[in-house]
């Protein structure tokens, strides 16, 4: 479960409106938004004079929710006000890495000669991999969480026969490196990742969007990007079906 924010700067109007604001303001207004497949979310709307955003009143409407609270891109909220704006976990690098391997499978490059290096340090993808082993003839991975790896790698050797290593840098005959950040690298293959920094490749791609389902985009307020309101459905909602998607 979580809350939106929504914040509508008051216009100029005539004097008496004005008045009647100051004496009687429009009360903030919590709209409970049912989800399919999920815990339901809030939307918390503010009036708020420019340059005066009420944060004491957010904390106050938002509740719990004022720790991991969704809001537009634009707004940021002060590091004393009690509040902290949701930044996605999972979702954006799961979705990148369906991405990767829709558009990997759909290449001229034969199956069996595909080498796909997954940097991965906080094994998000882990028990998403085995799609990764389907279209290539060789996976490594490069994680700060070996533990879990291996123990991922193991189920999928003895399921399939499939080898996945683990390394410690990008070899030099990959085709393909799926990254959740990249940085300080120069590479032959093609990049799919949310992030890079100082990095030479043949080819570089950053997903910065993705069309969700019809059921959940009506609910979207048009305020928040779509890869954050369906990392929070899936985050804090567990909308789980949201994992399979893919730009």
């Amino acid at each position: 479960m979580f809350t939106v924010l929504l914040l509508e700067e008051k216009t100029k109007n005539r004097f008496l409106t004005r008045v009647k604001e100051k004496l009687k303001p429009t009360p903030p207004t919590l709209q409970k938004c049912e989800v399919k497949g999920g815990a339901p979310f809030f939307v918390l709307k503010l009036n708020y004079e420019k340059g005066e955003i009420p944060w004491d009143k957010v904390v106050h409407h938002a509740g719990r929710s004022a720790k991991s609270l969704v809001m537009p891109d634009e707004i940021t909220p002060p590091e004393d006000s009690g509040i902290k704006k949701y930044t996605p976990e999972y979702l954006p690098f799961i979705l990148l890495f369906n991405t990767a391997i829709k558009q990997i499978s759909e290449d001229v490059i034969e199956p069996r000669l595909r080498r796909i290096t997954i940097i991965d340090e906080r094994a998000i993808l882990a028990k998403h991999i085995e799609k990764a082993v389907d279209i290539a003839g060789e996976i490594t991975v490069i994680t700060k969480n070996k533990e879990r790896y291996d123990a991922v790698s193991q189920a999928i050797l003895n399921k399939t026969g499939a080898v996945i290593r683990t390394v410690d840098e990008v070899e030099p005959f990959t085709n393909y490196v799926i990254a959740e950040n990249i940085e300080n690298s120069d590479t032959q293959a093609k990049v799919y990742c949310l992030n890079h920094s100082n990095v030479t490749a043949r080819e570089i791609y950053v997903q910065e969007n993705i069309v969700i389902p019809e059921q959940y985009e009506e609910l979207r307020p048009a305020e928040i990007d779509a890869i954050t309101f369906a990392s929070a459905l899936y985050e804090m909602c567990g909308v789980r079906e949201l994992e399979s998607l893919s730009a």
